[in-house]
């Protein structure tokens, strides 16, 4: 019960039987391994002592020690946990990287790379034959491209006259599904952020690179958190 409780990260150990009444810390004492109860004890204080509330408490990302550091500009937390003992980014939580700034990890910039990347081809096109990568400024909706093939720009289809679009104040029909004209930025922006959105999704999966990389849905863009906010637009 205590594995499976440590597991979950849980520091309270219930009796297996039907009463379910959590088991008292002398009778842990008694049942489990001197190393597994002292695991479970540091696990139970940093609990408390997260409870407490304590301000400028900052903790170890490794093991459950923490300590109290007052200077916000001191970049590394050294552990003083004897089975630890390991040198920590305040701000991205891997192990220390001094000189290097966060943003210059090779992982960070790999993944502000490809957020960047996902944000730019949120608003291309692929020619249906040619597989030529596009985005149109101005113009109406139907794509010719140098290949000679024609599509729609909105919903990307094949298309070879007029018969697919309506007018300016037409609506679609089952023959004329989309405009002749659109306004190119607004649809660019609402692309870019639709994949911004996906992107920000993602990356919430990632605690490492979320502390560093932030996402703006809004803007569309991709901002590294560091002394001075660093901001690589994507122009739409």
């Amino acid at each position: 019960a205590t594995s499976v409780a440590m597991g979950e990260g849980k520091t309270a150990v219930r009796c297996m039987a039907e009463c379910r009444e959590e088991v008292n810390w002398q009778q842990l004492g008694k049942a489990l391994e001197p190393n597994v109860l002292f695991k479970l004890e540091q696990k139970r204080q940093a609990e408390e002592v997260i409870a407490a509330g304590l301000e400028r408490l900052v903790a170890c990302p490794f093991c459950p020690y923490q300590t109290i550091m007052d200077d916000p500009q001191d970049r590394v937390l050294v552990c003083r946990n004897p089975e630890c003992g390991k040198d920590s980014c305040r701000q991205c939580k891997k192990v220390s990287h001094i000189p290097l700034r966060c943003d210059e990890l090779p992982e960070v910039e790999g993944a502000r790379k490809k957020i960047e990347e996902e944000l730019s081809l949120a608003m291309l096109r692929q020619c249906w034959q040619c597989k030529k990568m596009f985005y149109k400024e101005e113009g109406c909706n139907r794509m010719t491209c140098t290949c000679g093939a024609q599509m729609c720009y909105l919903c990307k289809v094949k298309v070879s006259s007029y018969d697919h679009f309506y007018g300016q104040g037409g609506q679609p029909t089952s023959e004329k599904k989309c405009p002749l004209w659109s306004d190119n930025k607004a649809l660019h922006r609402q692309e870019v952020s639709a994949a911004a959105v996906k992107a920000k999704e993602e990356l919430a999966l990632s605690n490492d690179l979320s502390r560093v990389l932030r996402i703006d849905v809004e803007q569309g863009n991709v901002l590294v958190e560091r002394e001075e906010v660093v901001v690589f637009d994507i122009d739409i």
